[in-house]
């Protein structure tokens, strides 16, 4: 008597449980080798089990294969999106816990079952999640947490009176001015609140949002950019900081002139941006005639 299940569900978006059992009598000891196919986000998989050529006939090996063939017609980055970025097993009869499995070659993974007797029962985790999309989902979620100022655990005041929850961790993790704040007891103990005074209410928020997401929506904003360079400059952002640079770089034609450049260079010194100081130094140096004779 031969008995087969296979059974797989998606327990999320992309993340499959593959549920595999086979029961003989005569496997291993006669049935040696049993093989079964299965289709999974678009691919084709082989599960190849057989007897343990190394043990007492008690154990078996399980192959997952993935058909090279069944990507023809894909681009590669739909090829890659298409291949599982972690595969684990549980051993379901001797209740082990689950398991990591890397691939031997891209397309093989090899998995040991002890103590069979006839039978093999495991589940099959297959996450086709890229860590790209990981990521973009996490930030999404975040993003939406801080959006609806929910479970937020500190507060910033504003002058004006304006106010904005964050979350300690997201600020803790990006920010080391921010992680020090917050171990060394800056927080108010009761209200759990922080004063800001020198920085603009929406140019915070921006700051807020990259530490949280690592996107700052309103950073090509001629208003927003240079505040905001300053702002990851005082909390030390680095990240945010060259992004803003590269922002600057990219639009000196909008701010650099005649008569920003002298207070530009002076800023550019002041927060050690080089590359921005080399470029206001040659325009100094070509357009020093129109300079000399300006205003002070």
């Amino acid at each position: 008597m031969t008995a087969v299940g296979l059974s797989i569900d998606e327990v999320r978006s992309r993340l499959f449980r593959v549920r595999f059992s086979l029961y003989s009598e005569y496997f291993p000891s006669q049935i040696r080798r049993y093989k079964e196919t299965f289709k999974l986000s678009g691919r084709v998989y082989k599960l190849d089990c057989f007897r343990n050529p190394r043990s007492d006939g008690s154990s078996v090996i399980l192959h997952l294969y993935r058909n090279s063939f069944s990507n023809i017609g894909l681009s590669k980055s739909s090829s890659r999106s298409l291949h599982p970025c972690r595969v684990r097993i549980q051993d379901v009869r001797h209740d082990s816990s689950m398991q990591t499995i890397h691939a031997n070659g891209r397309n093989k993974w090899v998995f040991r079952l002890r103590n069979t007797n006839n039978q093999v029962d495991c589940i099959i985790w297959m996450d086709f999640r890229t860590a790209a999309t990981y990521e973009r989902e996490m930030a999404n979620g975040l993003l939406e947490k801080f959006t609806n100022q929910a479970l937020c655990d500190v507060v910033f005041l504003f002058e004006n009176g304006q106010k904005i929850g964050a979350h300690v961790l997201s600020l803790s993790a990006a920010s080391p001015v921010f992680a020090d704040m917050f171990r060394t007891g800056f927080i108010a103990t009761q209200t759990r609140t922080v004063v800001i005074e020198d920085i603009d209410f929406e140019v915070f928020k921006q700051l807020l949002i990259y530490l949280h997401t690592g996107n700052a929506p309103q950073l090509g904003n001629k208003d927003i950019t240079r505040p905001l360079l300053e702002a990851a400059d005082k909390y030390n952002v680095q990240t945010l900081k060259r992004d803003c640079i590269d922002v600057l770089l990219a639009t000196k034609e909008e701010w650099l002139t005649e008569e920003s450049a002298i207070d530009m260079l002076a800023w550019s010194q002041f927060y050690s941006i080089s590359e921005i100081t080399q470029v206001i130094m040659q325009f100094v140096k070509n357009e020093c005639w129109l300079i000399r004779f300006l205003p002070e």
